[in-house]
């Protein structure tokens, strides 16, 4: 029983010290957004929507939006260990990855639905309504508005019928 008790004992105090380091590092840590912007335009360069740059200079597309999306997340990863960031100071790099369109066939697009306007004279160029969901937000147009929804739509269409805007690239940006 006094051994068991020990060992235990042991075994607690070893835990605990090899994560203090790790958590205290973490702690002390926040999110620095110059990194964060960095990361960001560290992870654009390795990972182009467009394709795979190759040592050639060429541009090989994707083979699908799986293998975008990895590559986007092996970067973060290596971003993080190399630059000493907790990866969840750019873990959002892998969501927008995945809220994309890149390595997708051919007419997907992002989709996003804004925000109503109350505006009685739309496009008059003078913000005289105010958005539905955010009463503090003046607009001129549904555009002036926050963004309530976005995802990846196989077609303009498609997003369209549901009073999204198309467009390329991301959900973030």
């Amino acid at each position: 029983m006094r051994a068991r008790f020990w060992m235990l004992t042991a075994l607690t105090i070893t835990a605990a010290l090899i994560g203090l380091p790790t958590a205290r590092a973490t702690a002390a840590q926040a999110c620095d957004p110059t990194v964060v912007a960095q990361a960001a335009a560290e992870l654009a360069a390795q990972c182009p929507c467009a394709g795979k740059t190759l040592p050639n200079g060429e541009v090989q597309p994707w083979k699908n939006h799986g293998g975008y999306v990895s590559c986007v997340t092996r970067a973060r990863n290596a971003f993080a260990k190399r630059n000493d960031v907790s990866k969840s100071c750019v873990r959002s790099a892998t969501r927008c990855a995945a809220r994309s369109t890149c390595g997708k066939p051919d007419g997907f697009v992002v989709c996003r639905t804004f925000d109503t306007c109350s505006d009685t004279t739309p496009g008059d160029d003078v913000a005289s309504g105010t958005c539905t969901d955010s009463p503090e937000a003046p607009c001129d147009t549904a555009a002036d508005c926050p963004v309530l929804k976005c995802s990846v739509k196989s077609t303009a269409e498609i997003c369209e019928a549901q009073s999204g805007v198309a467009s390329s690239g991301s959900c973030c940006e």
